[in-house]
C-alpha cells in the first residue's frame, strides 16, 4: 500500500516534466549578409590585399509570420573572435597575408514567442595580390541562406 502512495505522490511531479522537440523552439529564420569591396566567385569571397571589406548589412529572412530582428553581431577571423560590431563594419586587409582565410559572422536573432537564438555563417575568403587574380563573379554580393540557427551562442 505504501508503494501506491509513493506513486501517487510522484504523479504530480511527472506532470511538470515535459518532453518536447527542441527544434520547435528555434524559429524558421535565416540571415542574409551584404558585403562591399569583395567579389563572390566559386563560393569564395575574393578581396584584393589592402582593400577595406565592408559588412554593410545583415537582414533577417523571417518565415515565422511573427515580428523579428537581428541583434548583436560578432566577427570571427580565421576562427578567432575579433569583436562585437555595429553595422556597417569595415576591416582592413593590408596586414593580412595573401591566401585563404575564414570569416565568421554571428548574430543574435529575436523573434516574438521564441527564445533568443543565434545565427552563424562562415565565408571562405581569399586575399589576392591584385584584381587580375579574381575570377569572374558577383561584386559586392549579398549572401543568404547559409546561417546555422541555434539557441546557444558559439562563445
Amino acid at each position: 500500500m505504501k508503494k501506491f502512495y509513493y506513486l501517487l505522490l510522484a504523479l504530480p511531479l511527472m506532470l511538470f516534466a515535459s518532453c518536447h522537440d527542441d527544434d520547435n523552439d528555434i524559429p524558421d529564420v535565416d540571415l542574409s549578409v551584404q558585403f562591399e569591396n569583395a567579389t563572390l566567385a566559386n563560393d569564395t569571397l575574393y578581396v584584393v590585399q589592402g582593400d577595406t571589406v565592408v559588412i554593410a548589412d545583415i537582414q533577417l529572412i523571417n518565415n515565422t509570420g511573427k515580428k523579428g530582428a537581428v541583434g548583436n553581431v560578432n566577427i570571427y577571423w580565421d576562427r578567432f573572435y575579433v569583436t562585437p560590431v555595429f553595422l556597417p563594419f569595415s576591416f582592413e586587409t593590408a596586414n593580412q597575408p595573401v591566401g585563404r582565410h575564414l570569416l565568421g559572422v554571428e548574430a543574435s536573432v529575436f523573434v516574438v514567442d521564441y527564445p533568443v537564438c543565434f545565427g552563424y555563417m562562415e565565408y571562405p575568403v581569399k586575399i589576392v595580390k591584385d584584381e587580375s587574380q579574381i575570377p569572374t563573379g558577383t561584386p559586392d554580393p549579398t549572401i543568404g541562406g547559409h546561417a546555422s540557427i541555434s539557441s546557444k551562442s558559439r562563445q
